[in-house]
């Protein structure tokens, strides 16, 4: 008898700043690594066996500074659909830790928010604040130090520990406890266990998505004292692992708020049904657009963004979808939803599974797609239309976020926003509006 495929638990993306935190991550995540390249940014996406299933890992280098994590973040966001982000790396100890010890962030603080007055500096600390379903589940593992096993690599003389505190990070290299920076922080952020670079920016840039969790692991490289090429060379790596090990015993343990429910072939059946009914509703209004399903399901996802339409009183239907086909979504050539993570795939509409056998829009059906930037209005489709005539589109993971427009079985013009697409739950959520 095969046995069962461990069940997915969606993905994760990890962010680092330094090439040393980013070897130490990559040793813990299987191959072969795929590598993919999104608007510059490459990434490597492999995969991470828990107890309860197995995380798709996206991982990425950032670079140095609170504003390049933030920005990163936001893209891999926006391309991964994460169900929780961490940043892994290492940091400067300041209070209660020793040298190989793991900090983990209950908040950061942002230390260079002020304002520079005649009188003098005048800083205005802003803090960021992790998911806290995270930060619970860090707290049980820094408490068992179970953790620990994972470390891989030679022994330190001193069995590191975790702790759960402050951190502090701004643009700064804190290389001295007597440097004007240090004196800030023990003024205004005494508290703070650790300092350094990326970890503001990284949870401000969660904050902005606030269905994906997030949490930043830090590991002490130094002791804002005696911090040479030397002693980087030696401890840097030393903390990356211990950071490395940490993050990955948590989600090892962690089981995502939102994650998928592997339903039985009945409750499948029942699914399709339910999408039949809202698909006949929809598809009236649509007019034969895009003939999917009304309503996500409950995730706890957010809606796709309202589109933003120019000539609101020519639209005849507007809102947001949730499509859902059991094992296939198609949107043009569209994805296979059973690829982790979605790939593009060379296919036309297949049949809901269901007794009605509704189909979905498809690209044999139409005359054209075409790409749209700006302003969204029945006549800036028309013309990226007439430039593009008799053209698809892939509905690749790239076009997320961004309008496609096309023409409807009955001459309409129709506009699309695709907002996620969830490979576990074999589903597509998109924004639409239609003008007649």
């Amino acid at each position: 008898m095969t046995a069962k495929p461990d069940p997915p638990l969606g993905t994760v993306v990890i962010c680092t700043a330094l090439e040393t935190e980013y070897h130490a991550v990559r040793a813990h995540v299987s191959g072969p690594l795929d590598e993919r390249e999104v608007r510059g940014t490459l990434y490597e996406i492999g995969t991470f066996p828990a107890p309860h299933g197995h995380w798709t890992v996206a991982l990425t280098q950032t670079g140095a500074g609170n504003t390049p994590a933030a920005i990163e973040l936001e893209r891999a966001i926006s391309v991964f659909h994460p169900r929780c982000v961490l940043f892994v790396g290492v940091a400067g100890g300041r209070k209660d830790v020793a040298l190989g010890d793991v900090v983990i962030a209950d908040h950061v603080y942002d230390y260079e928010s002020g304002k520079d007055t005649a009188a003098g500096y005048l800083p205005r600390i802003k803090t960021a604040a992790p998911s806290s379903r995270l930060l619970n589940r860090a707290r049980q593992v820094a408490r068992d130090r179970l953790w620990q096993c994972r470390i891989p690599g030679p022994a330190v003389p001193d069995v590191p520990k975790a702790v759960v505190k402050p951190i502090a990070a701004g643009g700064k290299v804190v290389a001295d406890q007597r440097s004007a920076t240090a004196r800030l922080l023990d003024q205004h952020c005494g508290d703070a266990a650790a300092v350094e670079m990326e970890g503001h920016g990284f949870l401000h840039g969660a904050y902005l998505n606030h269905q994906v969790e997030a949490l930043v692991v830090r590991g002490i490289s130094d002791l804002l004292s005696g911090k040479t090429e030397a002693a980087d060379e030696y401890w840097q790596p030393i903390a990356a692992r211990h950071a490395a090990a940490f993050a990955f015993e948590l989600l090892a343990r962690h089981t995502p708020a939102a994650a998928p429910m592997h339903a039985s072939a009945a409750s499948r059946r029942r699914r399709g049904v339910i999408a039949a009914a809202a698909l006949a509703v929809v598809a009236a209004a649509v007019t034969g657009v895009v003939a999917l399903s009304g309503g996500f399901d409950a995730t706890g996802r957010t809606t796709p963004p309202k589109p933003q339409v120019a000539d609101s009183s020519a639209v005849v239907a507007q809102g947001d979808m949730s499509a859902k086909n059991n094992d296939w979504i198609n949107l043009a050539k569209g994805y296979a939803a059973n690829s982790i993570p979605p790939e593009p795939a060379d296919f036309f509409a297949r049949n809901f599974r269901d007794p009605s056998s509704m189909e979905l829009f498809s690209a044999s059906e139409t005359s054209a797609f075409a790409e749209i930037d700006g302003d969204v209005s029945k006549q800036s489709c028309s013309t990226a239309l007439r430039s593009r005539r008799d053209q698809s589109i892939k509905a690749t993971p790239d076009l997320i976020g961004r309008w496609v427009c096309a023409r409807t079985w009955n001459n309409g013009i129709a506009a699309l926003k695709i907002g996620r697409v969830d490979p576990d739950a074999a589903s597509i959520e998109l924004s639409y509006l239609v003008w007649q």
